[in-house]
């Protein structure tokens, strides 16, 4: 998903002169991300641990063998697998700060970010956190019917963003990726109700009776997911800017990162 799907995707929409600046922050995240998912990541989203954070028994892979299996599968495949979205989500954010963003912070924030945001959101959700007891849904994407709904609506949340309220979000990341996964994870709760027959099937999560009890939930996580998040990235962003610097100069922005950061050429000019 990330190398080479999101690395060339987003270098196809960004200028040619920080092309190369994009593929160099997708791949130092993807090395980054796997370090810190094999050693602590994991552990602390997957590990037993209390409602809002895993523990460290699972630290370095340990505890987990040959016979050690998660639901159906071996876990190592599982550890692998969830380690794909560790890598791919701190990647997606480069689209709302590319080609302004100095690389050495860039990778102080995705490193911190991984393992003070992901990591406890995961956890949550899918490790045994609160708002997994509670029954929230979650299928990163949800339903099809979902889908029809979510491309009009991200279509217009861009250009609302852009053309009205005159947001500078580069390659879309929030109105893409923010509004269509609320869309997304609040609409999972209406299209969970059996009597929907061919739409869904699933049913609501143990001990809630309606659809309205499972948009409660849905809607809950949310909303502590966006609060959660938007407070400890602005921290993030404001400790990193004091400490590196977040963005670069007007001049290295106008010669394009390529080579003002990585003293490279990816492509010919006048």
């Amino acid at each position: 998903m990330t190398l080479p799907g999101l690395a060339l995707f987003y270098g196809g929409l960004v200028r040619a002169k920080n092309v190369l600046s994009i593929l160099m922050q997708c791949f130092a995240i993807a090395g980054i991300s796997s370090i810190l998912w094999l050693v602590v990541g994991y552990s602390l989203a997957f590990g037993e641990g209390g409602p809002l954070i895993g523990d460290f028994s699972k630290v370095m892979l340990s505890g987990i063998g040959r016979e050690t299996v998660a639901g159906d599968i071996p876990e190592s495949l599982f550890m692998l697998f969830q380690m794909t979205f560790a890598i791919i989500t701190p990647a997606l954010i480069i689209g709302g700060y590319a080609e302004r963003m100095k690389f050495s912070a860039m990778v102080i924030f995705s490193a911190a970010w991984l393992l003070l945001v992901y990591v406890p959101v995961t956890h949550w959700v899918w490790g045994g956190g609160w708002l997994q007891e509670m029954g929230l849904y979650d299928f990163a994407g949800g339903t099809v019917i979902i889908g029809l709904l979510a491309g009009s609506v991200c279509f217009v949340a861009t250009l609302t963003l852009k053309q009205k309220l005159k947001i500078d979000d580069s390659l879309d990341v929030f109105p893409v990726h923010c509004v269509g996964g609320i869309m997304g994870t609040l609409l999972a709760g209406v299209f969970a109700a059996t009597s929907l027959g061919v739409f869904s099937g699933y049913g609501f999560a143990e001990g809630i009776q309606s659809m309205a009890g499972q948009i409660k939930v849905q809607f809950i996580g949310v909303a502590a997911t966006i609060v959660f998040t938007a407070v400890v990235t602005y921290a993030l962003l404001k400790i990193i800017d004091l400490v590196v610097g977040l963005r670069v100069t007007e001049e290295q922005e106008v010669e394009g990162l390529d080579i003002a950061l990585h003293e490279e050429r990816g492509y010919v000019g006048l």
